[in-house]
């Protein structure tokens, strides 16, 4: 459907968000105006919600009766009063304290911005084989979020479990940064020394951002410069805390998702202090996540191999205190990562002499969370050929997660038992693996191989959600709302959204372009927009009731991959099922995605290979890159005949497109072709019948097979062996790779004291010095070519003849007093002759 008016619930946001902005406009650097620090204390559950739903900027609380933290302006003040709500004033001017300062808040014995960003340099340079700088993003400020990979191959994306160690993204919480600091010179100084580190850099890629907020920390502030929490800007069940006008306004929060959502990470940690507790999701809501057991599990794996006498592991809403829009919830929802925030100090700025005291409690907690979070199933998911395939994979009842695209593994940590696999992708058969059994040691290892289906495309994550006041009444089932349509769905709450990662692009075609399914039988008003980014700006395609197809003419693009479904219709906000219940979102044209496959891929030097390709989304034009081959390009389908010559390891790229989108796939190192074993025998010769020719078909091949049946290395060849005449000898070289080369020496046996006597032969030569020539005459042959030879044999000129009775031939040897011998070829037999030159 398609219109190009607003929508009622556009008008509605577009107020809401513009009011947030101009309010959100009188932040200071650091800390709002006349912002202040309050301890409130909590008596009851009553009074917990009453301050949940203030929207306060709170820190966690996981006991009743308790006290929390809490960063407020005079207004809010007031409303706390109102509430009822008792508290005392710790810090009454937050900005006060950054002036009369050298521009950092940093404690003695903390790490200052600089220094964070200095060591993260200064690792690198000192252990270049182990670790990398990696660019998440910038702040505000523009000063770097500082990220460093820790693998023994830290320039490789490899297919091993990756785990995602956050720091300071409230940057006045300031152990977390050194702890990460800490273990990453720990693992870099004990490689090669302690096995468990050397284990985990081998088998894993460890990524750590020490300063999620290096502008809050400089300031020692909460927030970022912008006066956000960027741990309430989240996107998964934004609603509006922490100051945040919309999800992912501040831009380390962009940063932060855009990587994390480029990686697979199986474990997300989001480190923090102010209490002690690992805290996982939901943190928004009561109900238990999907992956509740689990989590819980690996939870107490921390928790058990800590230094804490007794680490409280539990769901964020029950265990602390209810946060909507934290990174855990969103890492959770929207990647099926294992996340959860872990508080590791009562204090959020311990004395220096404390660093070492926390580091030590939270070691051995870190490297066993590495250590375990790589069992449950680990695998890859590929075509029939190899070539990766992005897909969502789903153990029942648990969380959507997804493999690497590029390398195509995935990892998703469980506790033992027995389990059903689903796995989706675009323009493949969907597969369900049965009986999957998880033991408590090791990974359960599969190899996922799907076959093409040209009409199976859905959209395939959900990447940011609203539901104003959250409600609970309805289960919240993002996860229905992907993949295929199952008659399962989401319901985006009323004046709700969601906003949908398409996965591939959507591109426009005539008629429709995508479909959007109602999960039940009761049609309800929406509307929708679409994007080229996750954060827009959005091009409002028009309204609808029930599953309804939109077509791309309705915007200015040509091209897409975010929708946004936002409801419009009738009905309680606080009901089961309240808003537009969302099944699923069809994409009507699948992306050309090339993938191939080839009959071998380690060949000898000279052997053709035969190409294919695999590609889905009805390609209509091939372009295939040889590198080393001949030929070196190909516009067919299916090239055959492809020849690699030359001993080495060749890419091999395709690039295909079905007129509406293109899509390219390198292999890296995908032909290698084996050096053929060195076989020389020597040049074609002429002995005497007395004589033997020694042949040698070189060392250090790993079998020999000669025409005489022979398997040595060498022959002694003679009249006995070959007959009188001579004939040819052959030999067949397997070197140690397995590749065969071989040579074959053709070996004439003359009688040299009989040459010339033969008056049977016919033939006649005068020799003339003096013009170094020929004279040659005979009867009844036809010769076709002279040979000349010395006398040890070898091969001197090869001269051709014309055929008749009579032929001068001039010489080009020179050899005085030298016995030559000539061999003239008929079409009957050889014909000898020898001269005294």
């Amino acid at each position: 459907m398609k219109t190009n008016r607003m929508t009622r619930l556009s008008l509605i946001m577009s107020l809401f968000l513009m009011f947030i902005t101009i309010s959100s406009a009188s932040f200071a650097q650091g800390w709002r105006a006349q912002e202040m620090e309050i301890k409130i204390n909590i008596h009851s559950t009553d009074e917990l919600i009453k301050l949940h739903n203030l929207k306060l900027n709170c820190d966690e609380i996981y006991t009743i009766p308790g006290a929390t933290w809490a960063y407020v302006t005079p207004e809010e003040l007031h409303k706390l009063n109102q509430a009822g709500l008792s508290y005392t004033v710790s810090i009454p001017d937050l900005n006060k304290r950054t002036l009369n300062t050298d521009g950092t808040l940093v404690p003695n014995g903390y790490m200052t911005c600089q220094q964070v960003d200095s060591f993260a340099d200064s690792l690198a340079n000192a252990y270049p084989n182990l670790v990398k700088r990696v660019y998440v993003g910038t702040s505000v400020q523009n000063r770097d979020m500082v990220t460093i990979k820790l693998s023994d191959n830290p320039g490789e994306d490899e297919a091993e479990p990756e785990i995602w160690f956050q720091c300071g993204i409230h940057g006045d919480e300031i152990g977390p940064t050194e702890n990460g600091v800490r273990l990453a010179r720990e693992l870099c100084k004990k490689y090669g020394s302690d096995t468990l580190m050397t284990r985990l850099l081998n088998q894993r890629e460890t990524y750590i951002c020490l300063m999620v907020n290096p502008d809050g920390r400089n300031a020692m502030s909460r927030y970022n410069n912008d006066g956000i929490d960027i741990n309430r800007d989240g996107g998964y069940m934004w609603n509006g805390e922490g100051n945040s006008p919309a999800p992912y306004t501040a831009i380390e929060s962009k940063a932060l998702r855009n990587f994390i959502n480029s990686r697979h990470f199986a474990v997300c940690t989001d480190y923090h202090s102010g209490t002690i507790y690992l805290s996982f999701p939901w943190s928004y809501r009561a109900a238990q996540a999907p992956d509740f057991t689990h989590i819980e599990s690996l939870g107490n794996v921390y928790a058990d191999a800590s230094g804490y006498s007794a680490l409280p592991v539990g769901q964020g809403y029950s265990g602390m205190y209810p946060i909507n829009g934290s990174t855990k919830d969103q890492n959770y929802g929207s990647n099926g990562s294992v996340a959860w925030s872990l508080e590791i100090s009562e204090l959020k700025q311990p004395p220096a002499s404390q660093i070492t005291y926390y580091y030590n409690q939270n070691k051995n907690g870190m490297l066993q969370l590495m250590n375990k979070a790589g069992l449950g199933i680990r695998g890859t998911v590929t075509d029939t050929a190899g070539n990766s395939i992005p897909a969502r994979l789903r153990i029942e009842n648990t969380m959507p997660f997804f493999n690497d695209p590029i390398k195509a593994d995935f990892q998703k940590y469980l506790v033992p038992g027995t389990y059903k696999l689903y796995v989706e992708a675009n323009g493949y058969e969907s597969r369900i693996i049965s009986d999957i059994v998880v033991d408590a040691n090791n990974a359960t290892y599969l190899d996922i191989k799907l076959t093409p289906d040209q009409s199976n495309a859905w959209a395939g994550k959900i990447v940011t959600s609203y539901i104003p006041n959250n409600n609970f009444s309805d289960e919240g089932a993002t996860w229905a709302a992907i993949g295929k349509a199952d008659n399962k769905n989401y319901s985006i709450g009323k004046y709700g959204y969601v906003i949908v990662d398409a996965v591939d692009t959507i591109i426009n075609l005539p008629g429709s372009d995508f479909k959007v399914y109602e999960g039940d039988n009761t049609p309800e008003e929406y509307s929708v927009a679409v994007s080229t980014t996750i954060d827009g700006p959005w091009h409002t395609l028009g309204d609808a009731t029930g599953t309804a197809s939109f077509d791309l003419d309705g915007s200015s693009l040509n091209k897409v991959r975010y929708i946004k479904i936002s409801d419009i219709g009738p009905g309680s906000s606080m009901a089961p099922d309240a808003g537009f219940d969302l099944d699923a979102v069809e994409l009507l044209h699948i992306k050309a995605r090339a993938a191939f496959a080839s009959n071998k891929q380690t060949i000898c030097a000279g052997d053709n290979v035969n190409f294919s390709s695999l590609s889905v989304g009805n390609p209509s034009t091939f372009e295939w890159q040889f590198e080393g081959g001949t030929p070196s390009t190909s516009n067919e389908a299916n090239p055959q005949n492809i020849k690699f010559n030359q001993a080495g390891t060749y890419n091999v790229s395709l690039t295909v497109s079905n007129g509406f989108g293109s899509d390219q796939l390198q292999r890296e190192s995908y032909i290698t072709s084996l050096e053929l074993p060195v076989v020389d025998l020597g040049n074609d010769t002429v002995v005497d019948y007395s004589q033997s020719v020694p042949l040698d078909a070189g060392a250090g091949a790993a079998s020999y097979l000669w025409s005489t049946m022979d398997t040595t290395q060498t022959q002694l060849i003679n009249s006995t062996i070959l007959g009188l005449l001579g004939g040819d000898v052959w030999v067949k070289v397997t070197g140690m790779n397995g590749c065969i080369n071989s040579d074959t020496i053709n070996i004439h046996f003359m009688n040299w004291d009989g040459i010339g006597s033969f008056p049977e032969q016919h033939v006649i030569v005068n020799a003339y010095k003096n013009t170094n020539s020929l004279n040659i005459s005979w009867a009844g042959q036809q010769l076709k070519q002279l040979k000349v030879y010395n006398i040890q044999g070898q091969l001197l000129e090869l001269i051709p003849m014309n055929g008749t009775s009579n032929d001068e031939v001039k010489l080009k040897t020179k050899q005085k007093q030298i016995a030559i011998i000539l061999v003239i070829e008929s079409n009957e037999r050889p014909i000898g002759h020898k001269l005294i030159w």
